[in-house]
């Protein structure tokens, strides 16, 4: 029987999670990798690495607000306080402007399949789906091909529409490789089938992607301006649909170095329209130079329960902004929101240091 103790430290940190993400702009992406499996074995692909953080001290929260009595385990208050500092350190930085301090950040490669080596033929060899990556566009085709240790004599392969297991396209090779091409009304979520034939005898790899008819459009920017903090970016979104639109990118230093993933959300109406973003001087160590935005994604998001999140496409694959001279931005440091500052004091509650 589970202890009460354990009941109500789920309950808390189920309660602090919803917190936390509530009107939250600089999500860490989700590592959209798809699932591959071998028959009936199906493994979840890793999971999204966490922002690096910046080495500076925060503004202490202040608040009048009493906290909940909560009882927290002593073995606990550790994963708390690491948790709290975290989460402080980059209230050094807006939601909107975060910096990006690792060539391994999964907002490098937020469109990322990642391949998983599977056993085959009753765990004896082992196989590997490969796709180029995990979301594709209308009229896009879907190219992948299979390596193994094994030699492959040919495959029959076949694409699902998760949610009515119908079958939406099919196809076979005589080779490693194989493509596909889904049709405009082919379901968000499809499941890809293959039916390898090896020397030795025959198994079934399947992958997850997502297949998305594009709802709006990346057309370009506008030319960049500073206020006060800021570098202001204006970029041009032509919509399909109204709704409210979050728009991502990276900010690039003119030697390729990535600086800063850059968010925004806005309301659209149908037809063209823009969304800023902002880079916040933070970010830009005071450097003067040429910047690019690269790695743009563009989500419709989900306006009310049970619809599903759309997507748009860039047509432009970066966005060259030009010389920033950074003596034209104001020098203040980002001032954390009051929400932001009870999360935070909430959060060093919990650890036992407020």
């Amino acid at each position: 029987m589970m202890k009460a103790g354990t009941v109500l430290i789920t309950m808390v940190l189920a309660g602090l999670g919803v917190w936390l993400l509530e009107d939250t702009e600089a999500e860490v992406p989700l590592q959209e990798s798809a699932v591959m499996a071998s028959d009936n074995q199906r493994k979840a692909a890793s999971e999204p690495q966490p922002l690096p953080l910046a080495k500076q001290s925060a503004t202490e929260p202040k608040t009048n607000e009493t906290l909940p009595v909560v009882e927290i385990p002593e073995a606990m208050t550790a994963q708390f306080s690491m948790v709290a500092q975290t989460f402080e350190q980059e209230l050094h930085y807006p939601p909107y402007s975060q910096p990006i301090l690792s060539a391994d950040s999964p907002y490098l490669t937020p469109n990322r399949f990642a391949e998983v080596e599977m056993p085959v033929l009753d765990g004896k060899e082992s196989a590997v789906l490969f796709l180029d990556k995990y979301r594709f566009f209308y009229p896009e085709p879907v190219p992948f091909k299979v390596k193994s240790s094994l030699p492959i004599l040919g495959m029959r392969y076949s694409l699902f529409d998760i949610a009515s297991r119908e079958e939406v396209a099919r196809g076979n090779s005589d080779w490693a490789s194989g493509e596909m091409q889904p049709d405009e009304s082919s379901s968000t979520q499809l499941r890809l089938k293959v039916t390898v034939r090896f020397e030795g005898g025959s198994d079934v790899l399947t992958a997850d992607i997502n297949y998305a008819n594009p709802v709006a459009f990346v057309m370009g920017a506008q030319p960049a301006y500073t206020q006060q903090a800021d570098w202001m970016i204006p970029v041009t979104i032509d919509a399909k649909k109204a709704g409210l639109y979050r728009l991502r990118a990276n900010l690039y230093r003119e030697d390729g170095t990535p600086i800063a993933v850059l968010t925004e959300k806005q309301k659209l109406s149908e037809g063209q329209g823009e969304i800023v973003l902002k880079a916040h001087q933070s970010v830009l160590s005071g450097k003067n130079g040429v910047y690019s935005l690269k790695d743009l994604q563009l989500e419709r998001m989900s306006g009310r329960p049970g619809e599903e999140t759309q997507y748009g496409v860039s047509k432009v694959g970066q966005i060259e902004l030009g010389e920033l001279d950074v003596d034209a931005l104001s020098d203040l440091p980002y001032q954390p929101s009051e929400q932001e500052r009870q999360q935070l004091q909430f959060l060093k509650h919990l650890a036992g240091e407020a």
